[in-house]
């Protein structure tokens, strides 16, 4: 709240993204320390799923932009086919990063056996 009205007064809306952005941050911060000191976690395991999660992320994105690009070069920019790109998007976004997780084996550590199943069912993703 303290640099949330000075930066929306300096940057507008980009200082509201930004204050936020700021406070997840010291939020985040402030959770690692007490893990850190009173549950004597070990940050190393983390850091390396982390890393994973941000990699598969950044393939979704780029995935998901060039789909963006190439449905804007054959749609008109309405709003009801914003919403058709948007879908599809969505749509090509979770099939990247879910088919990514479940072939590289990451979902099973955190979903437990759904990841294995699905595996079972769809035959490129063994």
């Amino acid at each position: 709240m303290i640099l949330n009205y000075p930066l929306i007064m300096l940057l507008h809306t980009p200082g509201a993204v930004l204050s936020t952005a700021i406070a997840l941050l010291f939020a985040i911060c402030c959770n690692f320390y007490i893990l850190k000191k009173y549950a004597n976690f070990k940050f190393s395991y983390s850091w390396i799923h982390l890393a994973k999660i941000i990699l598969i992320s950044i393939i979704m994105m780029i995935g998901v932009e060039v789909i963006f690009f190439i449905l804007r070069l054959f749609l008109e920019p309405t709003r009801f086919n914003y919403l058709i790109i948007v879908a599809i998007g969505v749509i090509v976004g979770a099939i990247i990063y879910g088919g990514i997780t479940i072939k590289t084996k990451l979902a099973d550590e955190f979903l437990g056996d759904i990841p294995a199943k699905i595996r079972r069912k769809v035959k490129m993703l063994r």
